[in-house]
């Protein structure tokens, strides 16, 4: 099939099996609807408003009827999985695709990374056109994240919070486990040809804020003069920054990496204090002699 313009080319390589789809309106991602099942059709019975009517938080902004299958789940097909991925391409590209007709793909819900804000695009009794695999279209949501896989700068922690709280308010919804079999990347469904959300994706991370330890910690640095901010949790990891004595800082979640000695002792734990911003946590006074209670591992 030949994309439209409204069709971004580096969106149509991520999305590249449901956009391959067999010409039929009734086609599901990269594989045919199976017989019996509901043909795209009217739009969904909840009408269409400022404000989803399935999660508070997002904007409803429906996708083109063209893009996703008519249904009655949970009754219909039981909803068992929660489908992570990246979008390849803008938010606001990214709703536009959905939007238009000839591309044949949806997904539930997509996220911004800049601040975490959601956009609705599939009720979730729907089945979206996201996962290549029809079985687990139909038993699962398919929620989208702005960026590209080989950026992690795209991964805030804004989007990681937002979309975790999303997720775990589904899992909570449909009665799926809040593990790693049920919640997948879309690289992890049975015959996928994709590679999202990819491995700058934090995994650990994801999963402590979908599981509930979502606290953010507070501490301030105490040090000579200054002390080094990193791209990861170690010495080996390039230098980004410097935070100086005194300075007081957020830690939103924390990770194992080099063990350094520094004014609170030697410890392995290091603090991330901003996206793609780490320093050793023996240089911060967090009230805690390691981890701190509630703040999710990463």
């Amino acid at each position: 099939m030949t994309p439209t313009p409204l069709v971004n080319c580096r969106r149509i390589r991520l999305l590249g099996g449901a956009l391959a789809l067999l010409t039929g309106l009734t086609a599901a991602a990269s594989v045919p609807t199976p017989a019996g099942a509901a043909p795209a059709g009217p739009a969904p019975s909840a009408g269409v408003g400022t404000l989803s009517t399935d999660y508070g938080p997002a904007v409803w902004a429906p996708a083109s009827t063209a893009n996703y299958t008519v249904s009655n789940r949970p009754t219909s097909y039981p909803v068992k999985y929660v489908v992570i991925h990246m979008t390849q391409e803008t938010y606001a590209d990214t709703i536009s695709l959905f939007q238009n007709p000839s591309a044949k793909v949806s997904a539930h819900y997509v996220f911004r990374s800049s601040d975490g804000a959601v956009t609705q695009m599939v009720r979730e009794k729907d089945i979206a056109w996201h996962a290549g695999n029809w079985t687990y279209n139909t038993q699962s949501i398919g929620i989208e994240h702005e960026g590209f896989v080989d950026d992690p700068a795209w991964f805030t922690d804004a989007m990681y919070r937002a979309s975790a709280k999303l997720t775990r308010t589904l899992a909570d919804r449909y009665g799926i486990p809040k593990d790693r079999s049920h919640i997948i990347g879309h690289v992890e469904v049975p015959g996928a040809t994709h590679t999202d959300p990819g491995p700058n994706w934090n995994w650990t991370y994801y999963m402590q804020l979908v599981q509930g330890n979502t606290a953010i910690g507070t501490g301030t640095v105490h040090t000579a003069s200054s002390v080094n901010v990193r791209s990861g949790p170690g010495t080996g990891y390039g230098i980004v920054g410097s935070v100086s004595d005194g300075t007081s800082v957020s830690v939103y979640c924390q990770a194992a990496g080099t063990t350094v000695t520094g004014t609170y002792g030697t410890s392995n734990i290091w603090d991330r204090i901003g996206t793609n911003r780490y320093v050793s946590d023996t240089f911060v006074n967090t009230g805690n002699s390691g981890y701190i209670p509630n703040v999710p591992r990463c």
